[in-house]
């Protein structure tokens, strides 16, 4: 079964609806999609309840959402290459 979210309902739910411009100028600056983007979004918001942002939020974000799309791509190709998709 198919959720019927899109990239906005993610960001709303994570709190960080402020800085999706922010997220997607950094993916398309780095050729990431939106699957990858919303991906990393459910990431970040898993770190930031671990390890919160403590100064400047935006800057945190910005560092933590390049380094979860990476990983959101690179799980995304495993999940691809195990399922033969």
């Amino acid at each position: 079964m198919r959720n019927n979210y899109n990239l906005e309902d993610y960001f709303i739910q994570t709190g960080y609806y402020d800085l999706l411009p922010m997220a997607v100028q950094l993916s398309q600056d780095f050729g990431f999609n939106r699957h990858e983007m919303i991906e990393a979004i459910c990431k970040v918001a898993d770190k930031a309840a671990t390890f919160p942002p403590q100064k400047n939020r935006q800057a945190w974000f910005a560092t933590v959402f390049k380094e979860k799309l990476a990983e959101a791509r690179a799980e995304i190709l495993a999940f691809r290459k195990a399922n033969h998709l």
